[in-house]
């Protein structure tokens, strides 16, 4: 087969022939066809990737964007939220317009600001109050937002109960309420019993 390509000189290897010779190049035949190959194989990674599944707000279908690691959704529905160990990094917009430069600067400024009210709070702690937040600190990790709030329900209820049962003893107590009270009672035992079995298992098969 014979070469039609231009013939290129070495004072064109980085002068105007070396254009003329990509330029020729990019629209040969063998080039269309390796492009073409190659977005083939792009499409079909793209079909086969696991989807994001989350419903949109436009229609209510499922996305069909291709989910990201470790959640599993795209880029739209918060599949670049950093999570683990990388939950409280400042994540950075890929744009690069002078909007997404001033979200940026904003949430670098407010974590900086979050630093120095939190460096200041410790700086006026005493040894003691020091102790117990570096002790709440190790017994209180940071979890998923529905079980803080359920964790917060929970000592609500159990600061309501005990005040409950501070009350005055000589109140005379309705023998119903007084049976409901023991149900309660016993449908907590039995949840926090539950729980117990609960935590034991996941810890066995982890």
């Amino acid at each position: 087969m014979r070469n039609t390509a231009p013939r290129r000189t070495r004072s064109d290897k980085h002068g105007p022939g070396a254009l003329r010779h990509l330029d020729w190049w990019r629209r040969s035949p063998e080039f269309r066809e390796i492009m073409r190959q190659a977005g083939l194989r792009a499409v079909e990674r793209w079909r086969q990737a696991p989807k994001c599944g989350a419903r949109k707000r436009s229609d209510g279908e499922p996305c069909r964007n291709p989910g990201l690691e470790p959640s599993g959704r795209c880029r739209f529905h918060g599949g670049k939220t950093p999570r683990g160990k990388a939950w409280h990094r400042v994540t950075k917009r890929e744009t690069l317009s002078d909007k997404g430069a001033a979200i940026d600067s904003r949430k670098l400024q407010n974590k900086i600001k979050a630093a120095a009210a939190r460096a200041k709070r410790l700086a006026a702690m005493t040894p003691e109050e020091r102790e117990a937040y570096q002790r709440w600190q190790a017994a209180h990790r940071p979890g998923p937002p529905g079980a803080r709030a359920s964790a917060r329900a929970r000592r609500q209820q159990d600061r309501e109960a005990a005040a409950l049962f501070a009350q005055d003893k000589t109140t005379p107590i309705d023998p119903e309420a007084a049976e409901l009270r023991a149900m309660i009672e016993e449908l907590e035992r039995q949840k926090r019993e539950a729980e117990l079995a609960f935590q034991f298992t996941q810890g066995v098969f982890q």
